[in-house]
């Protein structure tokens, strides 16, 4: 009994000493609004727009009619219109408002900031810290949300889940600013393999579909059509993408800037 006692209070101990790490994202911000939003987005992002309910949000891919990768957005509902959290926000904006014909559908953009934040133990990394006490009691208010959940107050988004994988939070402040660096966010990002627009695809770099990027999660398989899905939903039939993005330790590191040689061969 006195074992439990104690081990109760190391774990206490450990909970208590886990703190808010905040790694501001390259994240930007859309609005759609509109009667036709929902269908003008289901018909255009991989993920399955029309049945996401309030106070949800999910991950989607917005696709080349070529299958391409145009980027990764976070999407969430806000009462008949949506949000989009993006990284390439201008060509995003470009490619939503070309396929606007005669539907009722509105996209704005608007600055912002978006951190995405997680709950860790040891010290504070160069560039996590907090942006404010009152953002720290919505960044909680998401990490009790769960993955997937979406709460708004005024022109703060609280999302469930980040962009980075496993337990964390988005917190997304509408016209706010912030001047640290995301170093933090980059290291970590490269950590758990996200790809990055500008880095592993985008304009200036081979096209890449969502299943050789490792994005399948954001490609619902259960949706029959969206812009570039065809290219998309053969590959899955046919089991394995032609290439697939692979992250890579090496010890020791390479000097900055180097190209390290790598035997091919022996990649799985």
């Amino acid at each position: 009994m006195r074992r439990r006692f104690l081990a109760a209070m190391v774990l206490a101990r450990c909970a208590s000493s886990l703190r808010l790490v905040w790694r501001a994202t390259p994240l930007s911000s859309l609005s759609v609004s509109g009667g036709d939003a929902a269908s003008f987005l289901h018909a255009i992002l991989s993920g399955d727009v029309a049945s996401l309910g309030e106070r949800a949000h999910a991950e989607s891919c917005l696709l080349t009619g070529r299958s391409a990768v145009v980027d990764l957005v976070t999407v969430a509902r806000d009462g008949d219109g949506f949000v989009l959290l993006c990284e390439d926000r201008g060509r995003v904006l470009a490619e939503l408002e070309k396929r606007v014909v005669a539907e009722d559908v509105r996209i704005s953009d608007h600055e912002g900031v978006v951190f995405d934040v997680t709950e860790e133990p040891g010290p504070f990394e160069e560039g996590s810290r907090s942006p404010g006490e009152s953002l720290e009691l919505l960044a909680r208010r998401a990490l009790a949300g769960g993955p997937g959940s979406a709460r708004r107050m005024e022109n703060v988004w609280m999302l469930g889940g980040t962009s980075l994988g496993g337990a964390g939070a988005r917190v997304a402040v509408l016209g706010g600013s912030h001047d640290g660096d995301r170093g933090a966010w980059e290291a970590r990002r490269v950590r758990a393999g996200r790809p990055r627009v500008g880095f592993e695809f985008g304009e200036g770099l081979p096209d890449r579909n969502p299943l050789e990027l490792g994005l399948g999660f954001a490609c619902d398989a259960s949706k029959g059509c969206y812009l570039g899905a065809e290219l998309v939903n053969k590959m899955r039939k046919a089991g394995s993408p032609r290439s697939r993005l692979r992250s890579v330790a090496l010890d020791p590191a390479p000097r900055r800037g180097a190209w390290p040689a790598v035997d091919a061969t022996s990649l799985d």
